[in-house]
């Protein structure tokens, strides 16, 4: 997510700075500038309230079952390579 965030930023702060006029666009370049950087702040102090952010956007696409068999095979799969190595 912080990849996401920071590249989001920097393409809406070089989208301002092109399309924009001069004021303008600087002036937003260095609010997107600062998106990152509180990203990163909030994720420090309070992890929790960027996982809830995360977990209302991404949804219940999968039952609780079938999301259980996900993470035992998962699971299964790093017990079997740890086994192997």
């Amino acid at each position: 997510a912080t990849i996401a965030v920071t590249l989001g930023a920097t393409a809406l702060a070089i989208g301002s700075l092109v399309f924009l006029p001069e004021n303008i666009g600087a002036t937003l370049c260095y609010l997107f500038a600062l998106i990152p950087v509180g990203f990163i702040g909030i994720g420090s102090t309070a992890p929790g309230i960027i996982a809830g952010a995360i977990a209302s956007l991404r949804g219940d696409g999968d039952d609780d079952s079938a999301r259980d068999d996900r993470v035992c095979r998962h699971e299964a799969g790093h017990f079997l390579c740890g086994y192997l190595a």
